[in-house]
């Protein structure tokens, strides 16, 4: 395929993450992938912080401990300055949001993250897209797939086994 051959991802991007650059493109390359980061750790704890409306000390250590270990200019990105201090809990949250996204870019868990703040319809239904380029001075970002998703969605439906072997199981609204 012609993003195979630009050591790129259908949206075009690439991530360096967990990748060993003098193995990454032969074949059969390692990769390891960690089941669970400190930095989930450190998230989790700060979000279920901001989730009961009790931001303190702790809970904005580790946000900021995360943002230090990326490279952040913790003179501007430090949660403990003045300008984060008259934050209402919804700030904090869309804060908590965004260092998930950020922080485990390509790890698998935006979905889980999403179906768990049940943000979906406003976050999946719109297309999905790659990179943005400019193409004779027009600006044209690559369309990857469109999707679709609906409240239902938010639950699973039962394999149609389990349904047969226990007869007074009904299937989930909307499957």
């Amino acid at each position: 395929m012609f993003y195979q051959k630009l050591r790129a991802s259908r949206t075009g991007y690439w991530f360096k993450k967990f990748v060993d650059e003098t193995d990454a493109f032969k074949s059969g390359g390692n990769m390891d992938f960690p089941l669970l980061r400190y930095a989930e750790v450190l998230l989790t704890y700060a979000e279920a912080k901001i989730m009961l409306n009790q931001v303190d000390d702790l809970a904005k250590k580790c946000i900021n401990d995360v943002r230090r270990r990326g490279g952040l200019d913790m003179n501007f990105a430090d949660v403990t300055l003045p300008a984060y201090a008259s934050y209402t809990q919804q700030q904090w949250l869309e804060l908590i949001r965004n260092e998930r996204r950020v922080e485990f870019a390509a790890e698998g868990q935006r979905y889980d993250d999403i179906i768990r703040w049940r943000i979906a319809e406003d976050v999946l239904n719109k297309p999905a897209e790659g990179h943005t380029r400019i193409i004779d001075g027009r600006k044209e970002t690559l369309k990857i797939e469109d999707r679709s998703f609906k409240s239902h969605n938010y639950i699973w439906p039962f394999h149609e086994n389990s349904l047969k072997v226990e007869p007074g199981l009904v299937q989930n609204p909307g499957y």
